[in-house]
């Protein structure tokens, strides 16, 4: 596993991880298992509750790391890390953490699930202020919007600094608490919602639980909410379309290059540029096969078409904005 393993091992005593039957989750959220190559994989964490951990007037700053792994095109895994402190959390004190936070915080965002298992960590964790210096979390966080929850290619430079970072952040020499957290392996990825909370199964029945609105907040049947302990709810969707494919960096890049390409009415350079995109289209490890392989058609199609106006000497169309293209 990644950064978060020997972590959760020594601090996870009676930990509870349930997924949320639709009954117990707003618009009846369904579990629906993901097929190999049968979407885009997206988690999100929507909600959670912190404790109180401290006594006296002691700033923290409640920081949440997660680590994932899966499959992707080729015999590769992907690694995404990502770092945050929510604004609504920043600089809080040890009489003001009781409280249900909604998050909503996307820390994985449509990657293809190519199959096998998935390697979920997530980590809610308070570091007293007096131990680290704000800014170096600010430097990781802004660490993970580059490296990004989105393009496999984009993230993969910014894997080892970032694990580096998260090590120095939770290491031994930093008076740090682990809130709260998961760590496990998924071999049956499906959508829904899903708990993990800070209790054993003796004490809590998360079957009679719910979830309250938009606020992601966990409610008893009497519709109090849960404050002896804390969690944290995320949730695992799937689409069958890609709608930012036009910004995958590289399919970009080949896709302007062969616009220009098409502009000077070149054959071959056309024919060259053409299968250069191609290429990078059925190797992109951000796009399902079925996908890249529509895509190529609808362009095809109408660089021939451009190409035959020429050759009839019309005035010849520029090759459409990649935005255009209907998956």
């Amino acid at each position: 596993m990644g950064w978060f393993n020997d972590i959760f091992s020594k601090d996870a005593e009676n930990w509870l991880f349930r997924k949320l039957a639709a009954t117990q989750t707003p618009e009846m959220r369904q579990h629906t298992i993901i097929e190999a190559d049968g979407g885009y994989l997206s988690i999100r964490l929507k909600s959670m509750r912190i404790v109180k951990t401290r006594s006296g007037f002691n700033k923290f700053y409640p920081t949440v790391h997660s680590h994932l792994e899966l499959s992707y095109i080729g015999s590769g895994t992907a690694k995404f890390n990502v770092v945050t402190t929510p604004t609504n959390l920043v600089e809080l004190d040890g009489k003001n953490v009781d409280k249900v936070i909604n998050v909503n915080r996307t820390l994985l965002d449509s990657v293809p699930y190519r199959g096998g298992n998935v390697k979920l960590e997530i980590g809610l964790f308070s570091i007293q202020e007096d131990n680290l210096a704000s800014p170096f979390i600010t430097l990781l966080t802004k660490m993970s919007k580059l490296g990004g929850v989105s393009f496999i290619s984009a993230a993969l430079p910014y894997v080892e600094p970032l694990e580096e970072g998260i090590k120095l952040l939770t290491g031994s020499d930093v008076k740090q608490k682990l809130e709260i957290g998961v760590c496990t392996e998924l071999n049956e990825i499906s959508t829904g919602l899903f708990v993990v909370m800070r209790a054993n199964d003796n004490d809590v029945d998360v079957s009679k639980l719910s979830i309250k609105g938009d606020e992601f907040a966990l409610i008893d049947r009497s519709g109090k909410p849960v404050k002896d302990y804390p969690y944290m709810v995320f949730e695992i969707a799937a689409s069958d379309k890609r709608a930012d494919f036009f910004k995958i960096p590289d399919i970009a890049s080949a896709y302007n290059d062969l616009r220009k390409a098409v502009q000077t009415n070149d054959f071959e350079k056309v024919k060259e540029a053409k299968n250069f995109f191609r290429v990078i289209l059925l190797t992109s490890p951000d796009l399902l096969t079925k996908d890249a392989q529509n895509i190529f058609n609808q362009v095809d199609k109408e660089v021939n078409e451009i190409m035959n106006t020429t050759q009839v000497n019309l005035a010849p169309r520029e090759l459409m904005p990649l935005d255009h293209v209907k998956l």
